[in-house]
């Protein structure tokens, strides 16, 4: 979590900051959202499937990723990132434009490349 630097409401955001990585705030968050909290002295009220799985969300929380690291992953968000900003320019150029048309040009080749280079991971 961050707070802008030149926030008009500095007090306010370092509050809000405060308040929503607060462990009160985080167990409240445990009962209705799938994702971890980010403070493992919340991680009790978290509901896991299986009581073994805490030591690996431990684990997890401790090194500050709870999701594997995927080979790549700059590359891919990279190839992403470019086909959808020629996707949403091709829309504004024309908003008649055929949405599915726009894809199979920008997004699907893409996805075709990325399928190939990932697949021998």
């Amino acid at each position: 979590m961050i707070q802008v630097k030149g926030s008009d409401y500095p007090a306010e955001a370092a509050a809000l900051v405060a308040h929503l990585s607060g462990r009160e705030f985080q167990r409240a968050f445990a009962d209705i959202s799938p994702l971890l909290p980010a403070r493992l002295d919340a991680l009790e009220a978290f509901p896991l499937p299986d009581p073994a799985y805490y030591t690996l969300v431990k684990q997890a929380l401790l090194i500050g990723r709870t999701t594997p690291a995927i080979a790549l992953w700059g590359m891919v968000e990279d190839r992403l990132v470019t086909a959808l900003s020629h996707t949403i320019a091709a829309m504004f150029d024309d908003p008649q434009a055929d949405l599915d048309g726009l894809i199979d040009q920008y997004i699907l080749p893409v996805a075709r490349r990325l399928e190939i280079s990932l697949a021998h991971m």
